[in-house]
């Protein structure tokens, strides 16, 4: 009986089988670890549901396989056809057979963590830039507390090698029966069909849509397996923005603008926005790293808030406080802030380095109206590009870690906010002395894991939570800055914008969580902003017209943006790496990559997980209509470098090429 099973396969595709159900056996320990990893965070309550995500996620781990396996295949069948026994050859096969499954290895290891603080599996954000990949894995290595991790990992790949060298003798030792052309033929085939229809022709239940078979937000993501959504990510298209065409969407977005174009103007949405009076003070935007509002003594009504001078801030500034990222990650944060802009879903917005101005935004406007433009970060420029693309897209200046002294390095994420604003502090004094107004942003850092604070520090953060001695300290080194430059004569001509990059993960009812993208915003200044809430709907995209309207710049509107001191969005768009979120005052629509939408009440008190979409189908079409709009303006825009700066700048420009 053994040895008719054994003779069942010749000696090759025994060892693919043994090989796949490697793959397989990794997929299904991976899957355990991450309901596991995610326990305290997330209750699975019905196991049968639980058990069903398994038996679903069998077939995205089988397409997987057959993905990595299908080369190895081909060129051991033409082996075995030719009777080809080239020892380089099958060294070859067994060296890919090793790296695919160190491939998935390492998707597993980055996944789980990264589901851990993203809420998302696997995609192509995760590592945006090879710079970036560099860069993680110096940081890594220079972690002590990933060492475990990495020598597990250095032992599994040297281990690889042993395991698939001894699959291939225990394949050859299964086969001792001598395979009829016949047989062999079908063999062969039936084999390669397999392998195709799992490929290609593989049921409707493992595609990304029937990922999402419950109410669970997080047993859904248990179906899925890292390499498959990594994969599938690089496919940035939704479904729903065919539903939209180029014209279409053109058409909405000048409607809704009132967009009477000029025929010298590039963009279609491009438009004069005039102000009497142009005030020509200093503007500071400060980007505060993971500043969640959902964490915010203002928001969460705790008598111990991690964050007393920026809730002391809600009551003396221009307060924003229904207010969200367009992105989870910094460089969304930077983009959609400085430039107006949303950004293709699933792409680096400042990967693209095509030349002077290609994304004109609040730097280039106010550096065309005699400001002096500056960048300021903590860690090394090269990383997110911003090396790159900062300079050649209005800022003049540019620091980062190598302009500190090397004392004051905290980590590989550079130094800690405090060395950060002193830095900053000491070169606006120096714009001021030039005697012209400066646009200076600063992009912070220490609320970012690891959490490691300057030894010098004049204050401890006192909460047992790592995450939250993370808000201590930024709310704390802003309270310092604040108080150290009320003090300079530059300070009472300037105006602050105060914005979160992005949220923080707090585990929702569903599979995105508002407390990534809901930020606060504050637009600050001791005498030219009266102290007010402002209720409305408001994005990172928002800031560049409300912020030249406080200033009252005049220029040529050519963002997806709107002025919060007289304009109302309809709807906030904002983006969770493969999921798009649309929502209005109280409800929000996910729109999945697969295809599938849910309709949910998110306020504080009300956030349940009946989908209502049946209820609310006209809200729900129009909720689509924008986004789908707002996506398909956005790639078009970018695709036909329609952000570049366009032939006039300014009101004066303006009148003149019309009177050609």
């Amino acid at each position: 009986m053994y040895k008719r099973i054994r003779n069942l396969l010749p000696q090759p595709l025994w060892f693919l089988t043994i090989t796949a159900s490697i793959i397989l056996a990794l997929f299904l320990v991976s899957r355990i670890g991450m309901v596991v990893y995610n326990a305290p965070n997330y209750q699975v309550e019905n196991f049968a549901v639980l058990s069903r995500a398994f038996f679903l996620g069998m077939w995205f781990d089988f397409i997987v396989a057959c993905w990595l396996l299908f080369p190895p295949f081909a060129v051991l069948a033409y082996c075995y056809y030719k009777e080809k026994k080239d020892e380089r050859i099958f060294r070859g096969i067994r060296i890919y057979s090793s790296l695919a499954i160190v491939l998935v290895l390492l998707a597993i290891g980055v996944d789980i963590p990264y589901f851990n603080f993203f809420n998302s599996r696997l995609n192509v954000a995760a590592i945006p830039r090879i710079e970036n990949l560099y860069f993680a894995i110096s940081f890594l290595l220079k972690e002590p507390q990933y060492y475990p991790f990495a020598l597990v990992f250095i032992f599994a790949v040297w281990g690889l090698n042993k395991v698939i060298q001894s699959v291939w003798l225990f394949s050859g030792r299964l086969h001792t029966e001598s395979f009829s052309p016949q047989k062999s033929n079908v063999v062969f085939g039936a084999f390669a069909v397999i392998l195709v229809s799992i490929m290609f022709l593989r049921p409707g239940e493992s595609s990304m849509r029937s990922a999402y078979f419950t109410n669970d937000p997080f047993v859904n993501q248990v179906v899925l397996n890292p390499v498959f959504t990594y994969a599938d990510s690089y496919y940035n298209e939704f479904q729903f923005e065919k539903n939209t065409s180029d014209s279409a969407a053109i058409d909405f977005f000048q409607k809704l603008y009132k967009v009477k174009k000029p025929l010298f103007f590039q963009s279609p949405i491009a438009r004069s926005i005039e102000f009497k009076k142009n005030k020509k003070p200093n503007v500071v935007i400060i980007l505060m790293e993971s500043m969640s509002a959902e964490k915010m003594g203002w928001y969460t009504g705790s008598d111990t808030s991690l964050t007393p001078f920026l809730d002391k801030m809600t009551r003396k500034s221009l307060f924003f406080p229904n207010f969200y990222s367009w992105g989870i990650h910094t460089y969304n944060g930077i983009f959609s802030t400085l430039y107006g802009m949303p950004y293709n879903m699933l792409e680096h917005p400042m990967k693209k380095t095509n030349g002077v101005d290609q994304f004109y935004g609040i730097a280039g406007i106010l550096r065309d109206n005699g400001y002096r433009t500056a960048f300021f970060c903590t860690h090394d420029k090269a990383f997110d590009n911003i090396g790159n693309f900062i300079p050649q897209n209005g800022f003049q200046e540019i620091y980062d870690v190598s302009a500190y002294p090397p004392e004051k390095q905290v980590n590989d994420w550079g130094v800690g906010d405090e060395t950060l604003f002193s830095f900053a502090t000491g070169k606006m004094d120096s714009l001021h002395k030039a005697r012209k107004p400066f646009f200076v942003t600063l992009l912070s850092n220490s609320n970012h894991p690891p959490f490691t604070f300057p030894e010098f520090s004049e204050y401890k953060p006192t909460a047992s939570i790592p995450r939250d001695r993370g808000f201590q300290y930024a709310d704390w080194a802003l309270k310092k800055f604040f108080s150290t430059i009320e003090k300079k004569p530059w300070f009472s001509n300037t105006i602050f914008v105060l914005v979160g990059d992005h949220g923080v993960n707090i585990p929702s009812p569903w599979d995105i969580t508002m407390s990534y993208n809901h930020v606060p915003c504050y637009f600050y200044s001791k005498k030219m902003i009266e102290p007010s809430i402002n209720r409305k709907l408001g994005s990172q995209t928002d800031i560049l017209p409300t912020l030249m309207n406080v200033v009252g710049i005049s220029y040529v509107g050519n963002t997806l943006g709107f002025d919060l001191l007289k304009e109302k969005r309809p709807y906030v768009v904002f983006s969770q790496d493969h999921k798009l979120c649309i929502l209005n005052k109280d409800k929000v629509l996910i729109q999945r990559k697969g295809g599938t939408s849910s309709l949910y009440n998110y306020s504080k008190v009300n956030r349940d997980t009946v989908n209502l979409i049946q209820k609310h189908s006209a809200l729900t079409d129009s909720m689509l209509d924008y986004g789908a709009s707002l996506l398909r303006l956005t790639k078009l825009m970018i695709e036909k470098d329609w952000l570049m700066k366009q032939n006039a700048t300014t009101v004066k420009d303006i009148k003149s090429e019309l009177k050609r």
